[in-house]
């Protein structure tokens, strides 16, 4: 196989003779016998590394999945115990008491004395909404004073904490089925993670092998600038290793 700089490679798609043209660069600065043979093998090893990491994100994804879902399960099974529910009831008296605008140690005594018997129609419903009890579409004045009840609980005892990053609707896993893990979107710093190790095997310590990162980088994210790769590269090469 005949191969100079300048020219393509029919093995690989444009953006990804890119990356083979910068490691064929690196194999003649090394002074490899066969550069093109190095660096073809160079380039098929970086993209394997990548099709791993997008194969381990996915798996990552499903995990999370499933301990959502283990999470969600437990949690049904825990909001039908009594002693859920008796707490939940004392919330409920808390939040109502306040609403009727009680004397402070007069709402803490009360909510604190009373059980889910004790209870009105309406703050028995509003616990069993926080329980798991299905809303109605169409509501009587009493759920509609339930929900109410039952919302200014969740929202004073039981608001998440907000993460920081994406927001839930914009879940990039949505849509993506096991069979379709090609379709995994990998980041910039994801895709250095994964080619950066191959690379400086390639490139020594004598030789910078940020052009090939950035050929690298460009496979996937073609609009990040070389200074945005060596910052990210920066950064994951300063992390801790376990």
């Amino acid at each position: 196989m005949t191969f100079s700089l300048g020219t393509t490679n029919d093995e690989f798609p444009p953006r990804e003779t890119e990356l083979l043209l910068r490691l064929t660069e690196i194999a003649k600065q090394r002074g490899f016998d066969d550069p093109v043979a190095c660096a073809t093998a160079t380039t098929r090893k970086i993209l394997r590394a990548i099709r791993r990491k997008r194969s381990d994100k996915l798996n990552s994804w499903h995990y999370e999945k499933f301990k959502e879902q283990r999470d969600k399960a437990e949690w049904k099974q825990h909001s039908q115990s009594e002693e859920y529910i008796q707490w939940v009831a004392h919330l409920v008296r808390l939040e109502s008491n306040k609403l009727q605008r009680f004397n402070r140690d007069d709402v803490i005594k009360d909510a604190t004395s009373g059980t889910v018997a004790d209870l009105n129609p309406v703050e028995k419903l509003a616990v069993e909404l926080l329980c798991g009890r299905k809303r109605k579409p169409r509501k009587n004045s009493l759920e509609k004073r339930a929900e109410q009840l039952a919302k200014a609980v969740q929202r004073d005892w039981f608001s998440p904490i907000k993460r920081i990053g994406r927001h839930p609707g914009t879940d990039s896993r949505k849509g993506i089925a096991k069979s379709n893990w090609y379709d995994v979107p990998l980041s910039a710093s994801e895709v250095i993670d994964a080619a950066m190790p191959v690379i400086d095997e390639l490139a020594g310590n004598e030789i910078s092998g940020l052009k090939a990162l950035v050929a690298a980088v460009h496979t996937i994210a073609s609009g990040t600038s070389p200074e945005s790769t060596a910052r990210m590269a920066s950064r994951i090469r300063a992390r801790p290793t376990n």
